[in-house]
């Protein structure tokens, strides 16, 4: 996972991200590496097995054996812990604070807003999110079949029962961003593939 998602050149000093970041580009879903290689991300939603049967249980192994031994695919498994988005639950809190006279009731709002920002920087307000990085070598046409094959993977957890989905590049930024700044990610907005892009500045 590491080597994937990070690298650093020990041998430079002043890197720009692009120096050890291993990536070169994100284009319609695909992350192209430097190695020559490009990965597909698959998005799992976990389940609750405790509120499966135990043949449901073992359906779902079965099935989820069968499926990934139906494709030959070098992957990885990465399971993070994302912080909650509170920004709309804060925005109503805000709303509220600027609507009411009451001074009592200020003063629960405000509370209410500083423990949700408490409960956010300290990590309280997590979700695990699980993922699949499918790698395929470089070949001609590769991404045309990459895109494809992880579709069709995609379509089969699916019909397993499993919420599986064929993440698009906004939300491969935000899995890289919330894995290279776990910590920053609970208070800081991840970067939208639409921004401007600003080149490296180093200094002397």
């Amino acid at each position: 996972m590491k080597q994937l998602f990070f690298k650093r050149k020990k041998d430079k000093k002043n890197n720009s991200v692009q120096d050890w970041m291993p990536i070169t580009d994100i284009n319609n879903g695909i992350i192209y590496r430097k190695d020559n290689c490009i990965t597909t991300v698959i998005s799992l939603k976990p389940i609750n097995l405790k509120l499966l049967s135990e043949e449901e249980i073992k359906n779902i192994i079965r099935g989820l054996t069968k499926t990934l031994n139906g494709f030959l695919l070098n992957m990885q498994w990465l399971t993070l812990n994302k912080p909650v988005d509170l920004d709309s639950y804060m925005s109503h809190l805000e709303s509220l604070v600027k609507q009411t006279l009451d001074i009592n009731k200020k003063k629960l709002l405000k509370s209410y807003m500083k423990q949700a920002v408490e409960m956010a920087l300290g990590g309280a307000a997590l979700t695990k999110h699980c993922y699949m990085l499918l790698e395929f070598e470089s070949v001609n046409s590769i991404e045309y079949l990459a895109k494809n094959t992880s579709i069709e993977l995609c379509n089969s957890l699916t019909a397993l029962g499993l919420q599986a989905e064929y993440c698009d590049d906004q939300q491969i930024i935000e899995l890289l961003f919330t894995f290279n700044n776990p910590i920053h990610s609970s208070f800081e907005k991840q970067p939208n593939k639409y921004d401007d892009y600003l080149s490296p500045i180093l200094g002397g």
